[in-house]
Order: structure tokens, then C-alpha cells, then sequence
């Protein structure tokens, strides 16, 4: 991959932490990652977000 074109897509691209306020509080966990419930900073909906 060109090295320009990923940090172009990298700096473009919105970063969770900048859409997301974590509540610290763990819903569950699976294969794949842990579920921490999460709200919108907006302030729209509450959802569960898996990292």
C-alpha cells in the first residue's frame, strides 16, 4: 500500500474516540474483543461498541 495514501485515508477517517464517550462499563466479551457500552457524543443513542 502507498505509504502517502494511508496516512491521507488515516488523518481523513474519523477516529472512534472522537464519535464515542465509553461509559466503562463491560457488556460482555467474545472472540473478537471485549463489548463496553458506549454513548454517542452527539448525544443520539446509547450503544454497545466491541474492541
Amino acid at each position: 500500500m502507498d505509504f502517502d495514501f494511508k496516512v491521507r485515508t488515516s488523518n481523513e477517517r474519523a477516529k472512534v474516540e472522537d464519535l464515542f464517550e465509553y461509559e466503562g462499563c463491560k457488556v460482555g466479551r467474545g472472540t473478537y474483543g471485549h463489548v463496553y457500552k458506549a454513548r454517542r457524543k452527539d448525544g443520539s443513542s446509547v450503544i454497545s461498541r466491541m474492541t
